[in-house]
């Protein structure tokens, strides 16, 4: 049997074990983030440095997560700032720019993810100049100024640099939203409802739409960033040839993300919604991902109660400060 060419898993930005021959005929594993990618070679970001390997001489290339940052199950310990990396390649807005670490993000409106800032890392620039860029970025598309920020849960936004800045020019937060990790090993399953059965789909289908609460000016933003993650799939459950519950789970950085999650409002307290958490997880065990994340409204408490039951922990907390 042929071996599979390792290259096509070569992406830029992507954390990798490459390994590669030595001018000696050994061989190595180099281990980290890809730098640089050209037709010749791959250049990788090492704890010890920087690597730049010619393309003939790798063997293997395997995509791993982000590094974590302390003991334990690998979903509690990545960082928030790297999860929010995570969750940003997840959910790709139509339009990006850098500034900086972070990363500005436009979709003709649709979903606030998709039209904030990812304000990770360093802009590069003092904190009022960075704002003020962001701020002249959204108003040349008719948005308005959205800033996520990020904390442990219960943080509070006027304790950060970052939030005590915005407010002080007068943005307003709104409501939070948790994000919740599980492994996706002790996931349970379930059979769910007597004769729903769920089929998984390549790209979303008509009846995955008619779930998906999208409106008519949104839709063409929305069909751009359901199917921009590096993999997703969508799920749908199917009842007497109806479909009552659907679920999108996109796959970046060997991270599974459970969202726009939606069951019938005639269907709803029947168990599809854990039925699709459950095939969710095993969407990502068959990929050999070992963690999913999911993002739900801190006052949903039926949701949370719901994702906490399936097993689901919390990570930390993210609202978005909006220009006044």
């Amino acid at each position: 049997m042929k071996t599979p060419d390792p290259l096509p898993r070569l992406r830029l930005g992507i954390r990798a074990v490459v390994r590669h021959e030595l001018p000696d005929g050994r061989h190595t594993d180099s281990v980290g983030t890809i730098e640089a990618l050209d037709a010749a070679t791959v250049t990788v970001q090492t704890r010890h440095g920087v690597d730049v390997i010619p393309l003939a001489e790798i063997s293997i290339v395997k995509e791993v997560p982000p590094r974590p940052v302390r003991r334990g199950a690998p979903h509690r310990a990545l960082s928030m700032s790297d999860l929010e990396r995570v969750m940003a390649a997840g959910w790709p807005a139509v339009e990006q720019a850098p500034l900086g670490d972070w990363r500005l993000r436009a979709s003709a409106g649709y979903t606030r993810r998709a039209n904030s800032v990812l304000a990770v890392g360093d802009p590069g620039v003092e904190l009022g100049a960075a704002v003020e860029r962001a701020e002249s970025w959204y108003a040349e598309r008719a948005l308005p100024c959205r800033i996520a920020l990020h904390g442990p849960a219960g943080f509070v936004a006027a304790d950060d640099p970052l939030g005590a800045l915005l407010l002080s020019r007068g943005y307003q937060e709104g409501e939070r939203t948790a994000v919740l990790t599980a492994s996706t090993d002790p996931l349970p399953s379930t059979d769910g409802p007597t004769g729903v059965t769920v089929d998984a789909l390549d790209r979303p289908s008509a009846a995955w739409w008619s779930l998906a609460d999208v409106s008519p000016a949104h839709r063409a933003a929305a069909e751009q960033i359901v199917v921009a993650a590096p993999d997703q799939v969508f799920l749908v459950a199917e009842q007497d040839g109806a479909t009552v519950a659907a679920v999108r789970v996109a796959f970046a950085h060997v991270w599974a993300g459970i969202n726009l999650l939606a069951v019938r409002p005639d269907h709803r307290r029947r168990g599809l919604g854990r039925l699709l958490v459950a095939a969710a997880a095993g969407q990502a065990r068959s990929r050999g991902i070992r963690s999913v994340y999911l993002q739900v409204g801190t006052e949903n408490l039926p949701a949370v109660a719901l994702y906490r039951a399936a097993g689901f922990e919390s990570h930390h907390e993210y609202s978005y400060l909006v220009a006044g």
